[in-house]
């Protein structure tokens, strides 16, 4: 019965599998041990061996030393640490497999670190069979190698570093995975035909040198990987994980973290397995080959959805995922950021025969060779709906996308924003023969360094745009599309808006394959140099735009269309395309590049080295617009045909806003001799234009250079002239002015040149009257005609001024003709006026000082002219102004005319005269009293005296002649003649006044004197007496007459002098000097302030002569060979003499010198 009990309690304790403890040290493997902590069992496969199904046991902290890998023997084994994994080893001594799962094993492992297993495979743990599961637990150390070259049949060799897994469904549950290392594949797991489950596990710095460097699969190994991370793997295909099967691998959650590997730097899938992948992130894998994230091969198929691609690098072609052969890769809404691919696809490159769907995902920050993003080779095909790829870059061509040879891209619904190439394609690239159908998708500020800001097409590849939008893309050819070689491009309702380039803002095409625009393609507001619109290149052809909306586009040149080649490049409709509110500077629809060039400015065919001529060339297009502004610059170089030189102020000069000048050009070359200047270029035809080369001609001397025939001459210099062709230089004559040297003979200020002489070559030089000949042979005013003393018609002269006639005044001469009046009727009413010397010395002066200013030109410009102007415009309400004149009158009555005013006192008393007498015989009703018959005598001999001067000065004015060449003028008139029957009328009426008034006027004062002489001896107060006798000494009661003398002497030398104004000058003031010496010895006056009056006049009128005759040396009419140190000291040794005379005169001590000089001279004491 004890026995019965016995059998009973031990098979109660076996069902029950009540724990058994076990101590790697303390431990003692005996029966009955394990009951408790203090007699623990020592080994694991001792509490296996001796413990029935299911077996479970504790383990105590301590390290398990395994020489012999466990086993569970078939049963279901539960293993579990006190202390967790940081405190409970299990260790292989890197010499035995710590584990050897097979067959219907199950159970757990839990809270232990398996270490330093070494086998052939499965350096930790190997399945051959069962479902158990690790848990909490650590893999670390473990090693698949084969230093033996053992064999393990039905087994990959060094193979699953960790755990080899075959024909079994473990589960691995938060297990951690480091520093183990397979010789071949899968650092941690090796799946072969497994359907492992694996969760909340960590691969840490797991290595395999071949495949998987966490885990690899073979067969058709479908597995469970979920919320778990991988950091720092490395193997050579897959740095964490190599699909090799034909399996289903579900991956869930999870996170790879640089890893590395030559090819997928994360995972690498090949055979035909089918990976569904969901919230995965690839992070910081590197690929020293292609793939920094995933490698596709043969027919692997996998689905990414909600992953993340961030950061990845293949140091070959793609930084992310890397297809080839007849894979499968389909993205939903995936991220692909940051990844770089050097040689190309930086987010992603497919080739072979690869297919590639992507929805809804989203590439960006990704830089590639080719492809910043996405690249595409050979037969790959990609379909793409909702794509975002923005900010991409691409170090060569595509930006975001490229496809080449055989390769098809279908994209819908996307946005291709922000990327950037370093050469072509900022969007996308299209090479060979790839292909891409576009629909609905945008293209937005897209840029590229050279050619097709949004898309470039090059080879023979075929692109079809419907309903696609490009904007505000730039490239410097081909804003939105560039094309070259044949390719074809087809926009169908596409939109070019806001792109920028320097050719084709829209389109740049130099393709053969064509463009083709159905259902109204739009270009709004692009711009560019040349071709807002499009650029059509030379080898651009097939190009047609069945409809369209061209607007608001802007270029240099063909806001809408720009060929760069000498026709139509783009067949159109007016009437089915709609142009409007295009700006360009030429060619708002059409225009071309330079075709031909145009002379501006009509060239001489005769020049002479002298000669400065200039060359204006206008630069046209084939629709004659002027281009201003090329593609490429254009040339346009002077050169001469041989034996011609040509210089210029520039030889050559690129077309500047179309137009090219060549200024100061000169040509030389043998004289006489026919030559061609050549106007060539770079670019378009030049031209040709016939030079002779003919004598420099007047005012220049021949130049003769031994051994050449080259003709050269210089001009005169300054101061030399010559009228005569290739003659040598003369020296300018008096009066001319030669300052500009050459055949540039002029008058100098104050002379005229006369033409007849010049024709003859020997000119010939005469004084002009002062204010008449400005310089450089220049009349002024309104004169004209020789010595510039005439007015031109329709003018006559006033005031010494050619007034504008075609208005006139002759109310003006009711003016001096009051005045007349009024001086008589004073000279009638105040006696004194004619008997007192005052009134003869004032009037004398008042004339001789109006002479004088009249030969001062200075004073008559400034102060005179002041006064004049000042009268003027006090008379300008009775019609004197600027605006007309007194009368329009011949050169003879206007010189007669000068006879008026002097004869306006005399017709003043006349007029006086009668008022008086009817005053008296009418209202007094008595006879008119003596007295104011001797008064009005008196007023008369005044007034003629008055008179005297003025009308003497017109007389001499009408007999003066001058030489003017072999000619005899009229000084006053130069255009009379002297000696001819035009000169008689002016004859006649001057000897007429002469004869009659100056001298038959001085000859009845003559007689009128001796008269009264003789009745003032009778009677004293003979009414005569006081106007010609009393106002004088009695010894000089003849004076009078010499008032007479001085006035004729003083017109004398006005009207012979008035064309030497310097002489003039000089002899008024020898003429008031001796008048002055005159003056102070005779005193004539009998009231000495009459004396002193007189005294101050002819001091005053002598500094008056100073004046002019300086200011005569002023305007440059001191030519005349006059030296004015000389006159100065001729003057002052007169002045000297003068006064030594006076002194003797004067003084007794003079007296005394002179009596005692002439006692002892004895021929002078006789006499």
């Amino acid at each position: 019965m004890f026995a019965a009990l016995v059998l009973i309690s031990g098979y109660v304790s076996s069902s029950l599998a009540q724990t058994v403890y076990v101590h790697p040290t303390l431990g003692n493997d005996a029966g009955g041990c394990g009951a408790t902590t203090n007699a623990a069992c020592r080994s694991i496969q001792y509490v296996i061996d001796n413990n029935a199904s299911p077996v479970s046991m504790t383990l105590l902290p301590g390290t398990f030393a395994i020489g012999t890998p466990i086993t569970f023997a078939g049963k279901n084994v539960s293993i579990a640490s006190t202390a967790g994994s940081g405190s409970t080893f299990l260790d292989g001594g890197d010499a035995s497999r710590v584990f050897s799962l097979s067959g219907t094993d199950t159970g757990s492992v839990n809270g232990v670190t398996v270490m330093r297993g070494s086998a052939i495979s499965g350096g930790c743990a190997m399945y051959t069979g069962g479902a158990s599961a690790f848990r909490n637990s650590v893999f670390t150390s473990c090693q698949a190698r084969n230093p033996s070259n053992g064999a393990l049949n039905g087994f990959s060799l060094e193979a699953g570093a960790a755990v080899y897994v075959k024909d079994s469904s473990p589960t691995f549950d938060n297990v951690t995975f480091t520093l183990n290392v397979a010789t071949r594949d899968a650092g941690s797991l090796f799946l072969d035909n497994a359907n492992a489950t694996i969760q909340n596990s960590n691969f840490l710095s797991e290595r395999s040198t071949s495949s998987g460097g966490a885990i690899a699969t073979k067969s058709t190994s479908a597995f469970i990987l979920r919320s778990s991370t991988f950091v720092n793997c490395t193997s050579r295909f897959g740095g964490a994980v190599y699909f090799g099967g034909s399996g289903l691998p579900t991956l869930t959650d999870l996170t790879l973290t640089n890893s590395r590997a030559h090819m997928g730097a994360a995972m690498y899938a090949t055979g035909s397995d089918n990976v569904q992948m969901t919230r995965v992130q690839f992070m910081g894998g590197i690929a020293s080959g292609n793939g920094g994230a995933l490698v596709m091969s043969m027919n692997a198929r996998v689905t990414l959805t909600d992953c993340q691609l961030i950061n990845n690098t293949g140091s070959g072609t793609s930084g992310g995922v890397y297809l080839e052969g007849k894979s499968y890769l389909a993205l939903t809404n995936t991220t692909v950021s940051g990844n770089n691919g050097p040689a190309g696809g930086g987010g992603l490159f497919g080739h072979g025969e690869s297919i590639v769907n992507i929805t809804a995902s989203r590439f960006e920050r990704n830089i590639g060779l080719y492809g910043g993003a996405l690249l595409f080779e050979e037969q790959a095909k990609a379909y793409i709906d909702r794509l975002t790829c923005v900010n991409n870059n691409s170090t060569l061509e595509g930006g975001c996308l490229k496809f080449q040879n055989e390769a098809r891209v279908e994209m819908r619904n996307s946005l291709i924003a922000y990327n950037h190439a370093a050469t072509e394609g900022g969007g996308a690239q299209s090479d060979q023969t790839g292909g891409m159908q576009s629909v609905n998708d945008t293209f937005l500020d897209n840029t590229a360094e050279t050619t097709g800001g949004a898309l470039f097409l090059t080879s023979s590849a075929s692109v079809t745009l419907i309903g696609t939008v490009l904007q505000g893309n730039y490239a410097p050819r081909g804003g939105g599309v560039g094309m070259m070689v044949s390719t074809a491009l087809v926009l169908n309702a596409t939109t070019f808006r806001a792109n920028r380039a320097n050719l084709g803002a829209g389109v740049f095409s130099a393709s053969t394959g064509g463009i083709r625009g159905v259902n109204t393609p739009r270009f709004l507001s692009n711009v560019a140099q040349f071709g807002g619109a499009m650029y059509f290149d030379k080898t651009s052809t097939g190009n047609v735009l069945d409809s369209g909306v061209v607007s608001n586009n802007v270029a240099n040149a063909g806001a809408a269309f720009f060929y760069n080649v000498a026709q139509r490049r783009l067949n159109y409709t007016a009437s089915a395309v709609t142009f409007t509110n295009n700006t360009a500077q030429y060619g708002e629809i059409d225009a071309t590049s330079a075709v031909r060039i145009k002379s501006e400015i009509d060239v001489s065919t005769t020049y002479s080295p002298k000669d400065k001529f200039a060359i204006s060339l206008r630069l046209l297009d084939f629709f004659n617009n002027t281009v201003r502004s090329s593609p490429e610059p254009v040339l346009a170089a002077l050169e001469g045909s041989e034996g011609l030189s040509v210089a210029a102020n520039i030889l050559r000069q690129v077309f500047d806003n179309g137009i090219a000048d060549f200024e100061g050009v000169v040509v030389a070359g043998a004289l006489g001799t026919n030559y061609t200047l050549h106007i060539k270029s770079n670019t378009v035809p030049g031209l040709n234009f016939p030079i002779t080369i003919v004598s420099c001609g007047p005012g220049f001397d021949r130049l003769v250079t031994a051994g050449s025939d080259t003709y050269r001459c210089t001009a005169c210099p300054s101061g030399e002239y010559s009228l005569q062709a290739d003659a040598k230089c003369i020296r300018c004559p008096a009066g001319g002015d030669c300052s500009a040297g050459s055949s540039g003979i002029l008058a100098q200020e104050g002379f005229w040149m006369d033409p007849l002489s010049v024709a003859a070559l020997n000119p010939q030089f005469y004084r002009c009257q002062p204010g008449k000949c400005l310089a450089k042979s220049v009349c002024a005013g309104d004169r004209d005609g020789a010595l510039c003393a005439t007015c031109k018609p329709g003018f006559t002269e006033w005031s010494r001024t050619c007034k504008d006639c075609s208005t006139t005044n002759p109310a003006w001469m009711l003016l001096p003709l009051s005045g007349g009046i009024v001086f008589s009727a004073l000279l009638i009413r105040f006696p004194w006026l004619t008997e007192s010397g005052i009134p003869k010395s004032f009037t004398f002066f008042l004339q001789a000082a109006l002479i004088l200013v009249d030969s001062d030109l200075r004073l008559a410009q400034a102060a005179f002219g002041t006064a004049v102007r000042t009268f003027l415009s006090w008379t300008s309400t009775i019609g004197i102004d600027s605006g007309g004149c007194i009368l329009n009158l011949a050169p003879l009555p206007r010189i007669a005319y000068d006879l008026y005013a002097p004869v306006t006192p005399i017709l003043g008393l006349i007029i006086c005269v009668i008022f008086m007498t009817l005053y008296f015989n009418v209202v007094k009703r008595t006879p008119v009293p003596t007295r104011w018959k001797w008064r009005w005598l008196s007023a008369l001999i005044f007034g003629l005296m008055w008179a005297y001067l003025l009308i003497a000065r017109v007389c001499f004015q009408l007999l003066h002649c001058r030489p003017l060449g072999n000619l005899s003028v009229l000084s006053a008139a130069p255009t009379i003649q002297c000696g001819t029957a035009d000169h008689i009328p002016y004859q006649v009426l001057a000897s007429l006044v002469i004869i009659f008034f100056i001298i038959g006027f001085p000859v009845a004062c003559i007689a009128m004197v001796l008269k009264v002489r003789t009745k003032v001896e009778e009677d004293p107060n003979y009414p005569l007496g006081r106007e010609v006798w009393f106002a004088y000494d009695a010894s000089e009661w003849y004076y009078e007459l010499v008032f007479f003398v001085r006035k004729v002497i003083l017109v004398v030398v006005e009207v012979c002098m008035a064309w030497t104004s310097a002489n003039r000058s000089l002899a008024y003031i020898v003429f008031f000097y001796v008048g002055l010496l005159i003056q102070y010895v005779y005193r004539p006056f009998e009231n000495d302030e009459c004396n002193r009056l007189e005294m101050y006049t002819s001091q005053t009128l002598l500094l008056m002569a100073g004046l002019a005759f300086g200011d005569a040396m002023r305007a440059n009419f001191f030519v005349d060979n006059l030296d004015i140190f000389l006159i100065a000291y001729g003057f002052a040794a007169l002045a000297v003499v003068v006064v030594i005379l006076l002194i003797f005169i004067g003084t007794n001590r003079g007296h005394q010198l002179l009596r005692r000089f002439f006692s002892s001279n004895s021929l002078l004491a006789n006499s």
